[in-house]
């Protein structure tokens, strides 16, 4: 009984961790990946289940896009890489 006991731990907090996640994305996330749902919220509650399922990769995509827009609008506004300018 010991092992289904943390088979179910594990999965409450993994749905945990994907419900914050899937609060955090759909609030402030989505807004700042994609464009087109800029003002457009009926149709994220429909996104939860499938965020709170894939959560790493939510988590990993997001951040991929968020370090990329900060690379492009620092060097937009001729920012440089603080790390490339010390070596």
């Amino acid at each position: 009984m010991p092992m289904a006991e943390f088979t179910m731990a594990l999965l409450i907090v993994y749905a945990g961790v994907g419900l914050c996640v899937a609060a955090a994305f759909l609030l402030v996330g989505l807004d700042r990946i994609d464009d087109s749902a800029r003002g457009v919220y009926a149709f994220r509650p429909l996104l939860i289940p499938g965020v709170m399922l894939l959560w790493p990769l939510v988590v990993t995509r997001w951040m991929t896009l968020e370090f990329e827009r900060r690379e492009v609008s620092g060097a937009m506004t001729g920012r440089s890489n603080e790390k490339a300018d010390r070596s």
